[in-house]
């Protein structure tokens, strides 16, 4: 029962498959998280070097299961983790500017500097209400 694909990059044998991935298209990280989306389904082994090619075997755990479809569940979770690290990768300035506000915005000596600022334009006071002047007096 041995076949391959159109694109011959995956090999059918009597009980497993094997993958040969373009680590350009799909980087070590995301087969990393495609074969673990699946390890209650299958067996899977990677293999090769992660700069020119990534081989994968994928065996069913039980005999009732389809490998095919096993296979296409891991290519579609290949292109899932793809489009999400490419999204990650897109937001990631945005994420730590966010978190930097977050964090400066409770850190006492950037408020100190903030309050310094405030009086650096203002530093007669004379921008303050009339009921913050009394208290400064009082």
């Amino acid at each position: 029962m041995e076949e391959t694909n159109e694109l011959k990059n995956i090999e059918f044998k009597k009980d497993c498959a094997l993958l040969t991935i373009n680590p350009q298209i799909f980087p070590l990280e995301v087969i990393y998280s495609a074969a673990y989306i699946l390890i209650d389904k299958a067996f899977i082994v990677l293999d090769g070097n992660p700069k020119e090619q990534i081989l994968v075997e994928i065996r069913k755990k039980e005999e009732t299961q389809e490998l095919k479809k096993i296979v296409q569940e891991f290519y579609e979770e290949l292109l899932n983790y793809s489009v999400y690290k490419k999204q990650t990768d897109n937001n990631a300035g945005i994420k730590e500017i966010i978190m930097k506000r977050a964090l400066l915005t409770n850190d006492p000596h950037y408020m100190k500097l903030k309050q310094m600022s405030r009086n650096a334009d203002d530093p007669e006071g004379i921008k303050k209400r009339w009921e913050e002047n009394e208290k400064d007096t009082a």
